[in-house]
């Protein structure tokens, strides 16, 4: 139930028009959360823009499979 109600008030924050910078690896939370979404590794940014964006620029249908590629992965796009 906590995450139910931390992902319904960061809904809330971000349809009020605030910015919201929400750090997680579960991709699954970011793609229903995040307008943009930004992949870091080790100060390095390795990638940027939408969950639909990302999935055409990696050629992938799950958001889960892009982070692990960038993070070097099965594929390692670095």
């Amino acid at each position: 139930m906590t995450t139910r109600n931390i992902i319904r008030f960061i809904r809330q924050c971000r349809d009020q028009g605030r910015c919201v910078l929400f750090s997680t690896h579960i991709m699954h939370e970011a793609e229903v959360l995040c307008d943009d979404i930004a992949f870091i590794d080790r100060g390095k940014l390795l990638a940027q823009g939408t969950a639909a964006e990302l999935k055409q620029r990696y050629h992938q249908n799950d958001l889960e499979e892009v982070f692990v590629g960038l993070m070097g992965g099965d594929h390692d796009w670095r």
